[in-house]
């Protein structure tokens, strides 16, 4: 109930609430927000990790019509960067709110991603950031971006296991798709923890970046990078946008 208050509150005004503002949010005495939480930081892990978690899911169910391990690796990445941009089939990297993606996300994520790898999608798409140069309010990249390097200062351990459920999704992909055969991954949950890192770290950069290189070219470069760094076969895919538009044709 407290974290779903603060969701609410995070996704009018980023941080810039009270902890007054936010009992009032929530129903309850301030006593009790306290008894919950010591503050309003280990508040917001506590939002960034729940967004992450829900996002994780989303990406899960979208991606489950894809039989292929490796297609549904390749649509957990691109939709995590989908987080960054106002349309599905991108024109250029564009700093927007939560999407209504698969969870996206971190997230928002990582994306969030994350949480923060892309955790930061999950209300509707086109709700940008706050024209606040600094992204410290609305739900968007810029917000996840920002709140998680400055809270992964303070509780580094919170923040890990908090983009945890993005890359056990990941891990669980590679397991599939090295015991099918289809990639060679050295170690399935050391390398889904490092692709979580350079996926949050691309998403963390065009959060902040200028607009220019369009969202769907970033998430395929990346893509055929983490592909051939996994022992696939040279990328000759379609676009990012062609991979969710399958994925949404099959939801339909």
């Amino acid at each position: 109930m407290i974290v779903q208050a603060a969701r609410r509150l995070v996704d009018e005004k980023g941080d810039q609430f009270t902890t007054q503002e936010l009992a009032r949010e929530a129903g309850v005495a301030l006593q009790t927000f306290y008894r919950h939480f010591p503050g309003k930081d280990q508040l917001l892990v506590a939002v960034i990790e729940d967004m992450i978690a829900e996002n994780a899911e989303r990406y899960a169910a979208a991606a489950s019509h894809l039989d292929d391990p490796v297609a549904r690796l390749r649509f957990y990445i691109v939709e995590i960067l989908a987080g960054l941009t106002e349309a599905d089939d991108a024109g250029t990297v564009t700093v927007t709110g939560a999407g209504d993606g698969g969870l996206a996300a971190v997230t928002d994520g990582a994306a969030v991603v994350a949480a923060t790898v892309g955790a930061g999608r999950g209300g509707g798409r086109g709700e940008a950031d706050a024209a606040d140069g600094a992204g410290r309010t609305g739900t968007g990249p810029r917000f996840i971006t920002a709140q998680h390097w400055r809270l992964h200062q303070r509780f580094p351990e919170d923040m890990a296991h908090a983009i945890q459920p993005i890359t056990d999704l990941i891990a669980r992909e590679l397991r599939e798709a090295q015991a099918a055969g289809l990639l060679r991954p050295i170690d399935p949950d050391r390398d889904a923890a490092l692709i979580t890192k350079l996926v949050m770290t691309v998403y963390h950069h065009y959060a902040f970046a200028p607009p220019g290189e369009a969202t769907a070219t970033v998430a395929e470069h990346l893509w055929s990078f983490c592909l051939t760094g996994l022992g696939g076969p040279t990328p000759a895919t379609p676009s990012a946008a062609a991979t969710r538009a399958s994925v949404n044709g099959k939801r339909a």
